[in-house]
């Protein structure tokens, strides 16, 4: 008789949260503000990886623009954050059936 529904074989574990890993620093994001004004992309380590500024943002003035960056930048981490938590339940899911 099985007493550990979990199944906690530590090699397994440890594969699982290596892949977990790989797909969390693959994933990349977009944020926009402004319309299409300024883009930010994120990688899954909330670093930027490109910025996107329109000569129509850059004509704003320096304040404006600094502002646009930064919802930009805001939307692209919401929007990691979202999948990161998206692929840990994945994996939550897939390693514990009916627990979640």
């Amino acid at each position: 008789m099985n007493i550990n529904p979990f199944k906690f074989d530590l090699k397994s574990l440890q594969d699982d949260m290596k892949a977990l890993t790989d797909r969390l620093n693959d994933i990349r994001a977009t944020g926009y503000a402004g319309g299409d004004m300024v883009s930010v992309t994120l990688n899954g380590s909330n670093q930027a990886v490109s910025v996107t500024i329109s000569d129509e943002a850059a004509a704003l003035g320096r304040q404006a623009l600094e502002t646009l960056v930064c919802a930009a930048i805001n939307d692209a981490s919401e929007k990691i954050n979202a999948e990161k938590i998206s692929v840990q339940q994945e994996l939550a899911q897939s390693r514990f059936p009916g627990l979640f």
